[in-house]
């Protein structure tokens, strides 16, 4: 929760009218002649919100070496500190210890996004860990779309409301370190020491009990899985690797990101009252949590590539609905009226609905990474999302003040390959386990059954 807060705090933050004095954007609005696309076009503000994010992608590989080397509980607190230092930086007036903070936060977010989801599947039974990995997940979406956009709306008319929402994650975050100082190490790390006693009294303590025949088990698995960081670049896990890279390029390249960062930003832009801007930011961020949660129970019912293909079907239109709506009411120099504005607004909350569908990481495949690949695969992915999710954040604001309307072009023709992509390179994994994936997945499929 406290690193979907962190990371998407900022969004609502940046439309209240105090912290865009603060970076004198508010200034630029009321008094320079400027189009509505580039209203809230400032250097200043986009790097700021980018050095979380490029901070987050710069600690992920070192915080999963670092959880090697001294463990997965000792980089988890590490990371809920860093998060803790940068929250109270985030409260003070003064636009370089702002920057210091944000990026020190990003620190700490790339540890906890890497590490905790390692440090909860080593330490529960397996029967267990897809659970419990879904509900990370979903602890991720309430923080950052249900508590973020709730905690922006409840402050956003008071005055200094934006230290308020950041300093909230330091109290997310200084909770999560009392907590995470009081569990168990991983028993994997003391396996991967070689110091099997105190790897028995982790397991003992994560499990309740010692088991004799479970432990013995663990401990030939994880010689087998973590002998080597390069079990995710062999052949056999190719198509594992290429598709889960490939798809967080597409997720953060297909809008979703400037649609709920820039959301309280766009409404007010077209005339909607700061307070019903964050009321339908709101409802954004309660209509991606709630989605989410029923799209994971939807993929688990239904074929997986019906679900994808649905969803990105509503995405596309809803896209060319909206730069149709930008392109025909001249938003350009003038704003909507009431209805377009609804019906923007209606065709973004569609958006949503088909993207968190398909976003969380068992959207596409049931098994996302398998076990022997999972450790530095997720490290991976996790990288190359953080990587464009920076990349947004910086070029989002300049972009659209370049290319106006047709950046919801762009972001449609992107679903349009994506979904070509799906139809052509992912396979139906409904019902199918880990050890099946070879024969009954890859290995019918005309391509990636020459990697298997």
């Amino acid at each position: 929760m406290v690193a979907g807060y962190c990371l998407q705090i900022g969004g609502g933050v940046l439309g209240m009218k105090e912290s865009l004095k603060l970076f004198g954007v508010y200034q630029k609005m009321e008094f320079t002649k400027t189009t509505n696309y580039c209203s809230f076009y400032d250097n200043k503000l986009n790097s700021f919100v980018a050095c979380l994010y490029l901070a987050t992608t710069v600690s992920i590989l070192p915080s999963f070496v670092c959880s090697k080397l001294f463990g997965r509980r000792v980089v988890v607190c590490v990371g809920f500190g860093l998060a803790l230092l940068g929250s109270i930086l985030l409260t003070i007036k003064n636009l370089p210890t702002l920057f210091i903070g944000r990026i020190i936060c990003g620190f700490g977010v790339g540890c906890i996004l890497q590490v905790l989801p390692i440090y909860i599947s080593e330490s529960t039974p397996a029967e267990y860990t897809d659970f419990l990995a879904s509900k990370f997940d979903h602890g991720f979406n309430f923080g950052g779309f249900v508590v973020a956009s709730t905690v922006n709306f409840l402050v956003a008319m008071t005055k200094s409301g934006w230290r308020w929402s950041f300093g909230l994650s330091g109290v997310l975050a200084l909770a999560s370190l009392m907590l995470s100082a009081t569990t168990p190490e991983s028993p994997h790390y003391f396996i991967e020491m070689k110091d099997n006693e105190r790897a028995k009294s982790a397991f003992k303590k994560t499990r309740g009990r010692l088991i004799v025949a479970e432990f013995d088990n663990l401990v030939v698995e994880s010689e087998e899985v973590y002998s080597s960081l390069f079990h995710p670049f062999r052949l056999q896990y190719m198509p594992y690797l290429f598709i889960a890279c490939v798809r967080e390029v597409f997720m953060q390249m297909t809008g979703m990101f400037a649609i709920n960062f820039f959301t309280p930003i766009f409404l007010t832009s077209i005339g909607v009252s700061a307070s019903t801007s964050f009321i339908s930011s709101m409802g954004v961020g309660y209509t991606y949590f709630v989605m989410a949660i029923l799209g994971g129970m939807l993929v688990d019912r239904y074929k997986r590539r019906v679900m994808l293909r649905s969803s990105t079907s509503v995405m596309i239109f809803t896209l060319f609905m909206i730069f149709g709506l930008l392109r025909l009411s001249n938003y350009d120099v003038m704003y909507f009226e009431v209805d377009v504005a609804v019906a923007v607004s209606m065709a973004m909350f569609f958006y949503v609905c088909g993207y968190a569908v398909i976003s969380g990481p068992r959207g596409w495949f049931s098994i996302p990474l398998p076990q022997r690949a999972k450790g530095m695969g997720s490290a991976l992915t996790t990288t190359i999302s953080m990587l464009f999710v920076s990349l947004m954040a910086y070029i989002s604001a300049p972009v659209v003040c370049v290319c106006k309307e047709y950046i919801v072009l762009i972001f449609g023709l992107y679903v349009v390959v994506m979904e070509t992509f799906i139809c052509s390179l992912v396979p139906e994994t409904r019902d199918i386990s880990e050890e099946e994936m070879d024969l009954k997945a890859w290995g019918q499929h005309r391509i990636w059954k020459k990697c298997i």
